[in-house]
């Protein structure tokens, strides 16, 4: 009976006419084969016509990338020591994710991240252990720090907490804002901001009432700040501000002089809640205005048009550039402060000028 119903088991597993009972069992044998080995992906790459493919599709067009965007960051080292690398970082170029976008025209650069080029950049800096030790989002420009490996990361790490704990404003922006901040000026100030989920999408909210459950859920942050005007336009109503404050995550910056009614020239989001009436500013609030595309005063369209600086979409970046980081303590306890600069991109400078701001003091 067991051997009658191994046959039946055979014969309906068996070959159709067109398939001999040699060829079937040849393909039996070689499908159970490949069944055990299909888990051996290294098996595929000692296959030469498999290497091509995959190095034609994905392995040389990715390198190309990699690799101009490891040379501009290359380009672009302005101090190194034994424990940290200075990058004055190009607008566009994001330090972590898969794509980095370009945020006056809204579409993706033809670069990697940072983090995706770091095997490359540890390579030709000859270090192993390379990562990123203060980062910077991709419509930022200015200093970005990486550090030389993992001890010099964990230092650093520590170093700038507790900097941000002890109110030291340690990190320094440019800023060009389309109107004077209403804040105390050369004053160092505090302000309350919280994160909240508004018109769908994560958003700053800045307040002056503070709260500590709040804080202690990771949902607000007291941020110091100074202020200090380097240059003012008065004819165009703009100015190019110097901002030092003790924490820059959750847009703090923009948040904050957007609260004091001076948004940051192509600010696409905080900007909305400053309106105006006669050429006097108000503020909206942040819970009924929408973030949209800033609609500039007529007079600086004009000026930018006429310097060709401005597109036919009327899409600006984001005029924030970090140009200072002070480091205390680090690497070690004994060290003396580190105070590094970096100089503002040509675009930027290019728009100072158009604008009537130059200021020799930021070169």
């Amino acid at each position: 009976m067991q051997k009658l119903n191994l046959m039946l088991k055979i014969l309906r597993n068996a070959p159709t006419s067109t398939c001999t009972w040699s060829t079937w069992s040849y393909h039996k044998r070689h499908l159970s084969k490949s069944r055990r080995t299909v888990n051996k992906p290294i098996d595929l790459l000692n296959d030469t016509s498999s290497q091509e493919i995959y190095c034609n599709h994905n392995t040389k067009k990715e390198s190309i990338k990699t690799s101009q965007t490891a040379d501009l960051i290359l380009q672009n080292i302005i101090f190194e020591n034994d424990a940290i690398v200075a990058v004055n970082k190009p607008l566009g170029i994001s330090a972590f994710g898969k794509k980095s976008v370009l945020s006056c025209s809204n579409t993706e650069s033809n670069l990697e991240s940072i983090q995706q080029c770091l095997p490359l950049l540890s390579e030709r800096l000859k270090c192993p252990g390379l990562g990123i030790g203060l980062s910077l989002k991709s419509y930022h420009q200015g200093l970005l720090l990486l550090c030389k490996d993992k001890k010099m990361k964990s230092k650093l790490d520590d170093c700038l907490t507790q900097m941000a704990i002890e109110r030291c404003q340690f990190l320094t922006y440019l800023a060009v804002t389309v109107g004077i901040p209403t804040c105390p000026l050369n004053t160092p100030t505090e302000i309350y901001i919280q994160r909240e989920y508004l018109h769908d999408r994560e958003i700053s909210v800045v307040t002056s009432q503070g709260s500590v459950t709040a804080r202690k859920k990771g949902l607000m942050i007291l941020s110091k700040f100074t202020v200090k005007p380097l240059m003012v336009n008065t004819d165009l109503n703009v100015a190019l501000l110097e901002i030092s404050i003790n924490k820059d995550k959750w847009d703090a910056v923009e948040s904050i002089l957007s609260y004091y009614l001076s948004p940051i020239l192509g600010d696409d989001i905080y900007s909305s809640r400053v309106y105006t009436i006669n050429g006097i500013p108000f503020a909206s609030s942040p819970y009924v205005t929408k973030p949209k595309l800033q609609e500039l005063p007529s007079c600086v369209v004009n000026v930018l048009t006429e310097s060709g600086l401005l597109t036919q979409e009327k899409r600006l970046p984001l005029f924030l550039h970090r140009h200072k980081v002070m480091v205390n303590r680090f690497p070690n306890s004994k060290s003396l402060p580190l105070v590094i600069t970096s100089k503002p991109h040509d675009y930027f400078l290019q728009v100072l000028q158009s604008l009537g701001l130059d200021n020799a003091n930021i070169v």
